[in-house]
């Protein structure tokens, strides 16, 4: 009877096994791979979490909020400055602008978004990071609107928009003097 017995055993061994075999064997170690990654980094941030000192208090760590500190304005500018510049969705629609006009356009829109919100803020209770946070992204709404609305007006003055695929701002003055012929 023993002998029957192993044999039905490894007659429902093999059975669960085939059952197994339906999804691939990388699919397998893909998912373990997975889970090992997952639970190695839940390790390392206990080991962090460990050397942190007593009293630590997340809430102290530098973080987009309000007011932005002065590195956090000058990537503002930066970033502004690639996006009148560089290559873009508003300069393939509206054109490029030239650096030298670039560069007082991004320190102008900044600087207006700045006071804007700046003019909210001191107006208003910011006890929480999250009213705090509320600030930062109402200034950079602003810097995008009126990056934007810097585009736009651009563009009216030069005398209209691009045709698409063509980045060149001085396509607008062409097409300006061509139109008045």
């Amino acid at each position: 009877m023993s002998g029957r017995r192993s044999r039905t055993r490894h007659a429902l061994n093999a059975a669960a096994d085939s059952r197994s075999r339906s999804v691939a064997p990388y699919a397998l170690s893909a998912a373990a791979d997975d889970r090992r990654r997952s639970l190695a980094r839940a390790a390392a941030l206990r080991s962090l979490a460990s050397t942190l000192p007593p009293g630590f208090d997340p809430s102290l760590l530098p973080s987009c909020t309000w007011p932005p500190s002065q590195s956090t304005r000058d990537s503002s500018v930066r970033i502004l400055l690639q996006k009148l510049v560089g290559p873009s969705l508003y300069c393939q629609h509206y054109g490029a602008v030239p650096e030298p006009e670039a560069r007082r356009a991004a320190a102008a829109i900044e600087a207006e978004s700045f006071a804007a919100a700046s003019e909210y803020a001191s107006g208003a209770t910011l006890a929480s990071h999250k009213e705090r946070f509320a600030v930062y992204q109402m200034y950079l709404k602003g810097s995008c609107v009126r990056l934007l609305g810097f585009f736009k007006s651009r563009a009216a003055a030069l005398g209209g928009m691009l045709e698409p695929g063509n980045s060149s701002a001085p396509a607008l003055l062409l097409a300006a003097s061509a139109s008045e012929e």
